[in-house]
């Protein structure tokens, strides 16, 4: 079990990892593996900004926006986050999605260093390398994945992405 370190991980199934789909664990701050590190996790319920402010999956992908956002699209619209974000002019508000990029890539780096995934040219993915590794290691694969699979680039939920990743990377640097 993720959630429960011990001392390694048995990646079975190049499909490890948490739902395709863990919009909802990242914006409510749970659920993902949270290895101990210098950045704080914070409390579910202070999790996260967004949630805090009324901000929710709807009002932020189904606000009528047009230009092919809003609405049924379930593509963000920038309306919503001009609301709170005054003046801002895309998504990468004070560099949240430049950072979190940065540290996705450097998490991923680490991770094929250390041989827990692999590009896989006909699936055109990443996937986890089956075998046995560090607990560490199969707990920052989960969250990179979760991460990256978010497709938010840290906007659902700031501060829990950032420390689920610069927890990772130090937990990699450190096996």
């Amino acid at each position: 079990n993720i959630t429960n370190p011990g001392d390694t991980f048995e990646i079975t199934s190049t499909h490890y990892g948490p739902h395709h789909g863990p919009q909802a664990l990242v914006l409510e701050g749970v659920g993902m593996a949270e290895i101990a590190g210098s950045t704080p996790y914070p409390e579910p319920s202070d999790a996260s900004g967004h949630l805090q402010a009324g901000a929710t999956c709807v009002t932020c992908h189904m606000v009528d926006a047009g230009d092919g956002t809003g609405g049924h699209t379930w593509n963000p619209s920038l309306t919503a986050c001009t609301r709170c974000h005054i003046g801002a002019t895309d998504f990468d508000i004070n560099n949240r999605q430049t950072n979190t990029q940065a540290k996705l890539d450097e998490l991923r780096d680490l991770l094929l260093a250390a041989g827990v995934i692999e590009w896989v040219a006909e699936d055109e993915a990443y996937e986890p390398v089956l075998g046995t590794y560090p607990m560490a290691h199969a707990q920052a694969f989960f969250n990179w994945i979760g991460l990256l699979e978010d497709r938010d680039l840290g906007v659902h939920n700031p501060r829990y992405s950032e420390a689920l990743l610069n927890n990772s990377i130090e937990a990699m640097m450190a096996n």
